[in-house]
């Protein structure tokens, strides 16, 4: 009778672990500010994000760039069509966005402890690198009081400054239903 039942059952269990897996997609409008700059760059593009496993991150305009992690490994493609592949252990600023992002729009933003103080202000959540060598790039992340965000402020160490306000931000279909295979 086990075996007869066994099928249904693994059948089952990958059904409700593959519907467990949230897929965020949202647009954004991304402005960067260099330090001394006096006008900002202002980029649109979208966002597709499977907590722990992919983040795709497309500007769609005034160029177009694509960056993807997946399975350890980094893949971007440039302005004009150039790629590049590497593992993501050879590049540690896109490790820590990916884990910023699993844990931000993953709900769990208590894992973030690990790379950055955190701290609740009236602004949002605060986060400041522990590490030096993070703190080098990044002076202090502040993501709005809601999860999942619906802007990220970066401050870079050198003044520059990059603003992500997400729009038409939604959960997608779960993961394995039709509608999610095209992620």
């Amino acid at each position: 009778m086990i075996r007869r039942l066994l099928p249904a059952l693994l059948l089952a269990l990958v059904t409700v672990t593959a519907r467990a897996v949230p897929i965020y997609r949202a647009q954004f409008v991304e402005t960067r500010t260099p330090a001394g700059a006096r006008r900002s760059l202002v980029l649109h593009g979208h966002l597709r994000f499977v907590p722990g496993h992919r983040l795709l991150w497309a500007i769609d305009r005034p160029y177009q760039y694509r960056l993807e992690i997946q399975d350890r490994t980094i893949h971007q493609t440039f302005p004009g069509g150039q790629t590049q592949t590497s593992s993501l252990a050879k590049a540690p600023w896109a490790e820590v966005l990916f884990k910023l992002f699993t844990a931000l729009l993953g709900g769990n933003p208590s894992a973030l402890e690990r790379f950055f103080q955190t701290s609740r202000t009236s602004a949002g959540l605060v986060l400041v690198p522990r590490s030096a060598t993070l703190a080098l790039s990044v002076r202090r992340i502040i993501v709005s009081t809601r999860l999942p965000p619906r802007w990220i402020l970066i401050e870079e160490a050198g003044g520059s400054r990059t603003r992500l306000e997400f729009t038409a931000a939604t959960p997608a279909p779960p993961a394995g239903s039709a509608s999610s295979r095209n992620r």
